[in-house]
């Protein structure tokens, strides 16, 4: 399972760093900066534009260089194919945070350098990282959204009218703290949900941090149902310490030697007693956690099939509300099965493509 999701997240991750590209040459061959080179909102509009939406939102279809073919209008399938083997679920969702107003610390100078200013016409500083933050830094950073900034992209139409007007609207602005592009994706030949971030940090130094965060989760742990074994034996082996220290006690309290109970347990209490018992009532908590998230994952898989089904309606108010519902959703859900995984149903990853470690925060 671990190795199936670095696969699939490596994969999403290096398509968004290398192939979402923007500054093209005059003659459209060939594009000089990727996401990495974001260093401003124009920026920000141009890679939006021209880089993600090109790789995520093509309307036609793409040919070799030097070839006869001409390009074709995508058909609705065909849209919703990512990188040949993955489904895009749901729109694109584009949202931000505000940063928080706050008094300046030398409001005198402010008002003599521009005298239209405020006494709150500070940002409470929290992001100013001083090297490039990590998705373990980014994945764990609190994200208030501002719903009224809040913004949705079919991957079936053209978004470029929507982004020209997002830039015509100032949609961004000095008081933007984060922005992030949220999109889920599905891999049918590993059963992998991947819910996908890419997040852009306006730090009060003015330098723009960016980075991508990526969570998967394993909709059937027991697809294959041999799978169940391990965790069978697992729990007979643990049945078989609590039926031991059962009979123990039992035995020792019927023993007329033994009769009286204080006596009993002060000779039963011991080290190794005690992690017995730690381990009984850990497995068991974790069984019953665990049977909880399996449970939650179905109902992930009903609001899957609820979200494909509004959306493929036309019902677009209803698709972005379902497409919410379901990132929540699936984020507990990973959440609580990265705490609770047994012995063979590996279930989530969010972490930096190069570490193993890494297992993040209940939030998306």
């Amino acid at each position: 399972m671990i190795g199936n999701t670095h696969s699939l997240e490596r994969a999403i991750r290096w398509d968004i760093e290398e192939n979402a590209n923007f500054a093209v040459n005059s003659v459209g061959t060939f594009a000089h900066k990727n996401l990495y080179d974001v260093n401003s909102f124009a920026d920000f509009y141009s890679w939006f534009r021209l880089g993600f939406a090109a790789i995520y939102m093509p309307q036609s279809s793409s040919v070799s260089e030097g070839s006869s073919l001409s390009t074709a209008a995508l058909s609705a399938r065909e849209k919703q194919v990512y990188r040949d083997v993955k489904r895009k679920l749901g729109p694109v969702k584009l949202s931000q945070q505000t940063a928080k107003a706050t008094a300046c610390d030398n409001f005198d100078l402010l008002q003599a350098i521009d005298n239209t200013t405020t006494s709150d016409s500070c940002s409470e500083l929290g992001k100013d990282f001083t090297i490039q933050p990590t998705d373990f830094d980014v994945g764990f950073l609190d994200f208030i959204e501002d719903s009224n900034k809040t913004r949705w992209f079919s991957f079936l139409d053209d978004p470029s009218d929507k982004i020209t007007q997002l830039e015509r609207s100032n949609w961004l602005s000095a008081q933007t703290d984060h922005w992030k592009i949220s999109m889920v994706l599905y891999n049918p030949d590993f059963d992998i949900l991947t819910l996908t971030d890419i997040h852009f940090l306006l730090a009060r130094s003015g330098r723009i941090w960016k980075q991508i965060t990526l969570m998967s989760l394993k909709m059937r742990p027991y697809a294959n149902l041999w799978l169940l074994c391990w965790e069978i034996l697992f729990f007979l082996s643990i049945l078989s310490i609590l039926a031991e220290e059962v009979h123990q006690i039992i035995t020792g309290l019927m023993s007329e030697r033994e009769r009286r109970c204080v006596r009993f347990f002060l000779k039963y209490i011991r080290v190794w007693t005690l992690i017995d018992w730690a381990s009984i009532i850990i497995a068991f908590t974790l069984l019953g956690l665990w049977v909880h998230t399996v449970q939650e994952r179905h109902a992930l898989q009903v609001s899957l099939q609820t979200l494909l089904i509004t959306c493929n309606s036309g019902n677009q108010a209803q698709c972005q509300g379902y497409q919410d519902d379901v990132v929540r959703m699936a984020t507990a859900a990973g959440s609580l099965a990265e705490q609770t995984t047994l012995v063979s149903s590996g279930t989530l990853r969010f972490g930096a493509p190069d570490t193993l470690g890494f297992r993040g925060p209940s939030q998306w």
